[in-house]
């Protein structure tokens, strides 16, 4: 009987301490103090009503989010444009009836789910290729994948939609410093191209060299920092010289230095590389 009730007690005081970590650790991003709210909004909340509707922003969203967002938004779904395929109902357009980001993200909600998973604000407890699916699964949405309303350019999309359950066939990517992580939006490129490596995978992932196929002998380091291979490699353009296309990380080089998902450029670089133009932004010969 004593040690039925101690392990009962036990069990009170592991759900008990796990709920409270989990609400401190947990924390909403975007739970500003009232005062705080006009930096986004025309007026504070009243705490004594209901608010059946979203607040009135100070500016445009998207503009909003990308004061604190700038690198998030550079590699991000388009927004500003209007859908051609329906959208559900859950995930928001803005009052022009476009695409905004807090159509993906409710703004306010816990950054983790109840298991403690990553839920990056979205409006859906999914992530990756199945929150996409939303809107992107159905005949109509797929088509849309490639061709939609830039402002008032339309625009043809390279599709990531035929690689969606397509499994890489060899490893091309490969660790040469575990001790320099690499950014986060090249991770979620590895989960994909590179075959080997989840894209929800927790484990840190080291600076490497990414084989553009298994038969081409061309090779690209991510990883590693460009100011001090510069300074090591005088063929190389110091950074403040080079298009503004071309992103780092932490002054480190990515995927995303020279490849946006959500480009209509061939391979989806971030510049045209013809006649080698992408290369020789960096390199001088």
């Amino acid at each position: 009987m004593k040690n039925k009730l101690f392990f009962i007690i036990l069990s009170i005081l592991i759900i008990t301490f796990s709920t409270i970590a989990y609400t401190v650790i947990n924390d909403v991003p975007h739970n500003f103090r009232l005062d705080e709210c006009l930096q986004c909004h025309i007026s504070i909340p009243d705490e004594t009503k209901k608010i059946d509707k979203p607040m009135r922003f100070t500016d445009n969203i998207n503009r909003l989010c990308q004061r604190c967002h700038k690198e998030d938004i550079q590699l991000s779904h388009p927004v500003g444009m209007r859908p051609s395929m329906r959208v559900p109902t859950d995930m928001p357009l803005d009052e022009r009836g476009e695409v905004a980001c807090s159509t993906c993200h409710n703004i306010h909600q816990k950054r983790d789910d109840i298991l403690g998973d990553k839920n990056y604000l979205l409006r859906r407890n999914v992530i990756g290729k199945a929150f996409c699916m939303a809107c992107h699964g159905k005949d109509e949405g797929k088509k849309n994948i490639e061709t939609f309303s830039l402002g008032m350019r339309k625009t043809i999309k390279p599709s990531h939609r035929e690689f969606l359950t397509e499994a890489h066939g060899f490893k091309k990517y490969r660790v040469i410093d575990s001790s320099s992580p690499i950014d986060s939006i090249s991770i979620e490129c590895l989960g994909c191209h590179d075959g080997t490596i989840g894209a929800d995978t927790q484990v840190t992932i080291g600076a490497g060299v990414w084989q553009h196929s298994d038969q081409d002998a061309s090779s690209h380091p991510i990883g590693i920092d460009y100011p001090a291979a510069q300074m090591n490699n005088r063929t190389l353009r110091p950074m403040e010289q080079l298009n503004k296309a071309i992103k780092f990380f932490d002054n480190k080089i990515g995927c995303g230095s020279c490849h946006d998902p959500y480009s209509n450029v061939s391979t989806q670089l971030v510049m045209s590389n013809k006649g080698s133009a992408l290369c020789l932004e960096c390199h001088k010969k």
